[in-house]
């Protein structure tokens, strides 16, 4: 899906995003996924994961699902087949341990946990699910 990116700051890739406010033309506004310390940031958000960078000011594709990289040596771990959840720290950022509340959204799967490791990002897919559930 094609969006606009009007938040001020660079959008890296792989970060969570929720749709906000207004278009820009026929393109959806997207912002930072908020951390998972509110109430919103676990319900009724629809949250897509950016393939790509997204300038500033400019268009960018998102998507509902992708399977991304992650490096443990940067201080993600996550067991194999574990949840995935939506930080409660930064704003469009996960987490391989539930932050602890009743806020606890999951938002993918740790497909392999290892040194080079990969993780099915999917907010729409496990959005439904807390680790309440």
């Amino acid at each position: 899906m094609l969006v606009y990116n009007g938040t001020g700051s660079d959008i890296a890739a792989d970060k969570l995003v929720s749709f906000t406010t207004g278009v820009n033309g026929a393109q959806a506004k997207i912002v930072l996924a908020p951390v998972a310390t509110s109430a919103a940031a676990v319900k009724g958000q629809s949250l897509m994961v950016t393939k790509h960078r997204i300038p500033n000011g400019k268009s960018g594709v998102v998507l509902p699902w992708k399977i991304i990289d992650h490096d443990t040596s940067s201080g993600f771990t996550a067991s194999a087949t574990g949840w995935v959840y939506l930080s409660d720290a930064a704003a469009g950022g996960f987490a391989g341990s539930a932050p602890g509340s009743s806020k606890d959204r999951v938002v993918g799967l740790c497909l392999v946990a290892a040194a080079a490791g990969k993780i099915l990002l999917a907010p729409y897919m496990f959005g439904h699910v807390t680790s309440a559930n």
